[in-house]
C-alpha cells in the first residue's frame, strides 16, 4: 500500500470512528477495506447478508442449529476466498453461490449422511403414533399458535427458491421490499412480484395441509 493510500485509510478510520461504524458503506467499499486488513468491515458484510444466506438454506435444511452452523461456514469460506471476488458490487450474488457450494459439501459429508439416516428412522417411529389420515381432525384447530407458525415456516421452505428467499426475508426476517431489493440485487418491482406470487403459492400449500391461512 502506498503512503497516500495508508494516509487515506487512516483518515477513513478516523471518520468511521466518528460516525459510529461501517454500516452505511456500500459492499464494494467494505470488500476493499477487508482486503486492506480491516476485519470489522467483514462483520458488517456478515451482518448484512446472513439473512440472505439463512433464506437460501431454509427449506434445504430444517435443523436450526445445523442451518446456523452451515451459515457460519459460508462466511468463513467467503472471508478466506475474498480475493477471488473480482467485483465487490456483486458480493450479494457471490455469497449465495458460496452458500450453495457449502450446502452441497455439507450434504455430501459422511457425518451428515449418518444423521439423516438416523433422523429418517426417528420420523418413521414417530409416524407410527400419529393420528391416522382422514380422521376428520382440523389441523387449524388442533395445533397451537407456535406450531402453526412452524407449519407456515416449513411451508415457506417448501417453495421454489426464487420465492422462498423473498418470502423468508419478508415474513420471517421482516425486511421491507426496498431492503430486500438492495440485498438481492433485484429491482423493487421484481421483489413485489415474487412476493405476491410466493404468497399465492404459500396459501395454496397451507390449504392443501388443511389450514386456511389468510
Amino acid at each position: 500500500m502506498s503512503d497516500h493510500q495508508s494516509q487515506s485509510a487512516s483518515e477513513e478510520r478516523k471518520v468511521i470512528g466518528f460516525v459510529g461504524g461501517y454500516d452505511a458503506f456500500p459492499d464494494e467499499r467494505l470488500v476493499d477495506l477487508v482486503r486492506s486488513g480491516e476485519k470489522p468491515a467483514f462483520e458488517i458484510l456478515m451482518k448484512r447478508y446472513m439473512p440472505v444466506v439463512m433464506a437460501f438454506l431454509w427449506g434445504k435444511m430444517w435443523e436450526r442449529d445445523e442451518i446456523a452452523d452451515v451459515g457460519q461456514e459460508v462466511f468463513i469460506r467467503a472471508y478466506t476466498k475474498l480475493d477471488q471476488l473480482r467485483d465487490g458490487t456483486k458480493f450479494n450474488q457471490w455469497i449465495v453461490k458460496i452458500a450453495r457450494h457449502t450446502w452441497v459439501d455439507h450434504c455430501r459429508n459422511p457425518e451428515t449422511q449418518k444423521r439423516k439416516q438416523q433422523s429418517s428412522l426417528e420420523v418413521v417411529e414417530c409416524d407410527k403414533g400419529q393420528q391416522p389420515a382422514g380422521s376428520g381432525a382440523d389441523p387449524a384447530q388442533t395445533v397451537s399458535e407456535g406450531e402453526l407458525q412452524e407449519l407456515v415456516a416449513k411451508a415457506i421452505g417448501e417453495l421454489k427458491e426464487r420465492y422462498r428467499l423473498i418470502m423468508y426475508l419478508r415474513l420471517i426476517d421482516e425486511k421491507s421490499n426496498s431492503k430486500i431489493a438492495g440485498l438481492t440485487g433485484l429491482k423493487e418491482d421484481a421483489v413485489r412480484t415474487r412476493f405476491s406470487r410466493g404468497l399465492k403459492a404459500l396459501r395454496k400449500s397451507l390449504i392443501a395441509k388443511g389450514i386456511e391461512p389468510f
